[in-house]
């Protein structure tokens, strides 16, 4: 838009890690866009003030590993 008024986007997600049992998964994914103003863009050192508008997508799985293998089967 203009060298102080900057339009952003951030995606950016995780897997997390270390769960209590070898069958369960869960990650994280953050999506959010907005506004960016920079007094001193063309500094060294420029500080900024950004406000993002957006959203969190949480996920948790268990695998039934008994299941897992019964759906395997049906497909040979």
């Amino acid at each position: 838009m203009s060298p102080t008024l900057q339009v952003v986007t951030e995606v950016s997600g995780c897997l997390v890690p270390h769960m209590p049992r070898s069958n369960q998964s869960g990650d994280s994914l953050f999506y959010g866009g907005g506004f960016r103003w920079t007094p001193r863009a063309a500094r060294k050192f420029s500080p900024y003030a950004e406000m993002l508008f957006g959203g969190r997508k949480v996920t948790f799985e268990t695998d039934d590993m008994t299941l897992r293998n019964k759906a395997d089967e049906g497909m040979e």
